[in-house]
């Protein structure tokens, strides 16, 4: 089943997305903050850095030792903001030029992003991380060849585009390739408030659940369409290999519970035989005995399936339940 509404730009998000973790948490902070420490000694007035220092708050740039208490701060607090993500890009610069650092994309991206490129398909960088840090990842990656940013059309971060959690700035993205509908751009992301905020602006998203990715709740299951990998999209972005937490929930999950049909001894609902109501016997003095619970009983009224539903609910399809035989899922029509 192809998609109803076609795919033209990709915006990718890195972290968790495109790259691992552990590789902007584990790598490149550390080495940012190893890297500042020699650099505002031996840089402090140079202009090159002046214009990354002045940056800071006055109160942190005012001295080495608190710019670069604040910046480890921040860091260690996990605070997105636009000046510390600028100055890490250009620590990051040297390390990148003397090998010392190269981005490890996961094995399906590389293939991925040349394949989308070659279809004529725009791919787009949207991350928290500064333009200029989206750009030497891409340019100095563990793939052959290392740099990719030949196939990458626009780069957006927080500083040129907004925050990733807030609809408003996917609209401006978008804004900035009016000739391309909203509706026509596809953002994968590991983060679900980003996928949210995505589809909130009318683009089309998906949730990306890479190894070494917080897990996702039952209800993001539930809720949203998740891949693991790029391969899971087809070409038309079909989603042709679906996430297998999610088809296992399907089948781990508890019975549903009983319908009132098999709790009362009664037909099936599709017996052609009237229903009779079965006689309880009373007592007189006391009145009728109390009934037999079996625990699986739900106070509330009945859906028309004939399910139990708790008071105040509304009836709904129960998404456990079985599901037409196939493997694929449709982008668009999942992203309710």
């Amino acid at each position: 089943m192809a998609a109803s509404t076609a795919v033209k730009v990709v915006l990718l998000d890195i972290e968790g997305t495109v790259c691992p973790i552990s590789f902007v948490k584990d790598i490149l902070f550390p080495y940012a903050l190893k890297a500042l420490s020699e650099t505002v000694k031996t840089q402090w007035d140079n202009p090159d850095f002046v214009k990354y220092r002045d940056a800071f708050p006055s109160e942190y740039s005012s001295s080495k030792e608190a710019l670069e208490s604040h910046a480890r701060d921040l860091v260690e607090r996990d605070v997105k903001v636009s000046y510390l993500k600028s100055l890490q890009g250009y620590l990051w610069e040297e390390g990148y030029k003397s090998r010392d650092l190269k981005a490890p994309l996961f094995p399906d991206v590389p293939a991925k992003l040349s394949a989308w490129h070659e279809k004529g398909l725009k791919v787009m960088i949207y991350s928290s991380g500064s333009v200029p840090a989206q750009k030497l990842l891409f340019g100095h990656t563990d793939s052959e060849p290392s740099d990719l940013t030949p196939l990458i059309s626009d780069w957006f971060d927080t500083v040129n585009a907004g925050l990733k959690t807030e609809p408003s700035s996917y609209e401006a993205i978008a804004r900035c390739h009016a000739d391309i509908p909203i509706q026509e751009w596809l953002f994968l992301s590991d983060n679900v408030k980003e996928v949210d905020a995505a589809k909130a602006a009318g683009m089309q998203s998906l949730v990306v659940q890479r190894p070494g990715n917080p897990a996702l709740s039952d209800e993001v299951l539930a809720r949203l369409p998740v891949i693991e990998t790029l391969d899971s999209l087809d070409d038309d972005f079909t989603v042709k290999k679906q996430l297998a937490g999610q088809k296992r929930q399907r089948s781990t999950e508890p019975p549903s519970p009983v319908k009132e049909d098999e709790e009362e001894g009664a037909e099936a609902p599709d017996s052609k035989k009237p229903r009779q109501t079965p006689e309880i016997p009373t007592n007189e003095a006391n009145g009728p005995p109390p009934r037999e619970s079996n625990g699986d009983e739900v106070s509330g009224t009945k859906n028309p399936e004939g399910f139990r539903v708790p008071q105040g609910a509304t009836a709904s399809v129960d998404v456990d339940a079985p599901q037409p035989d196939t493997d694929e899922a449709t982008v668009t029509n999942q992203a309710h």
